[in-house]
């Protein structure tokens, strides 16, 4: 699982969620192989003295194995393991195919400063009111980077899916247009048009992008496909499909 595309994303969505979460200190999934519960994958670097490798044996705790069985979210702590003291949040991760579970999503949460949290809702109102500034300022921090994270998420996803299992290998030309341009791939990445299509045309991507799809169709397909292009940014019709043929550099339509 190490080299694959699904695993690489999953592993750096943790790591970011608990380097831009100040309150969690670790995130992982665990799963169940040969009767043993164990790390599927974990959000340190494999360089940290705390990276636990896919397939380590968690001996520790009885309250995650529970999960597998009860398959509800639950809250427990304070437990003391070998890395130290936690309060954790366990949800269950479910296959929609048979509402078996197959993974555990758990996020340890040090016990010092849980604690430390719920003594600090006990003091004096005006202190209290400074805490819950501070918690909408906090809140909008993560929700600052929870979209940055969902951006690099989904540029990932299209890079690593749409590129290398459609783009990359479509034996069919493909090409994004924003109007009556070309998308460039200072938008998009590597995703704006496939090699295929390049091909076809015999233009690069590169010089794509200087020109309007409208300029190298050839004229008596022109205005059909205009017609139907503003009925679709218009929302009259989904989508459309036709044939026609385009300029090439020497002239020749294709």
């Amino acid at each position: 699982d190490l080299e694959k595309s699904n695993y690489i994303l999953i592993k750096r969505n943790l790591t970011q969620l608990v380097q831009t979460t100040l309150d969690i200190r670790f995130a992982y999934l665990m799963g169940i192989r040969d009767e043993k519960l164990v790390f599927l994958i974990d959000s340190e670097l494999p360089d940290s003295s705390n990276y636990s490798y896919p397939g380590q044996t968690y001996t520790d705790s009885d309250d995650v194995v529970k999960t597998f069985s009860t398959k509800e979210s639950t809250m427990t702590g304070p437990t003391t393991d070998r890395w130290g003291t936690w309060y954790s949040a366990l949800i269950p991760i479910f296959d929609t195919k048979n509402n078996e579970v197959v993974a555990v999503f758990e996020l340890d949460f040090p016990a010092r400063e849980w604690q430390l949290n719920l003594w600090n809702q006990m003091i004096p109102d005006m202190i209290i009111t400074v805490l819950f500034i501070l918690f909408i300022i906090a809140l909008y921090r993560a929700a600052y980077h929870y979209f940055n994270l969902k951006l690099l998420s989904d540029k990932t996803a299209i890079n690593e899916a749409l590129y290398h299992s459609v783009f990359d290998q479509a034996p069919v030309g493909i090409a994004l247009v924003n109007d009556k341009r070309f998308v460039s791939k200072s938008q998009f990445g590597n995703v704006n048009m496939n090699p295929k299509f390049e091909e076809i045309l015999g233009r690069s991507s590169q010089e794509l992008s200087d020109i309007q799809w409208s300029d190298i169709t050839h004229p008596e397909d022109l205005q059909k496909d205009l017609t139907k292009f503003a009925q679709f940014k218009t929302g009259k019709i989904n989508g459309y499909s036709m044939t026609n043929r385009f300029l090439r550099p020497d002239g020749s339509y294709i």
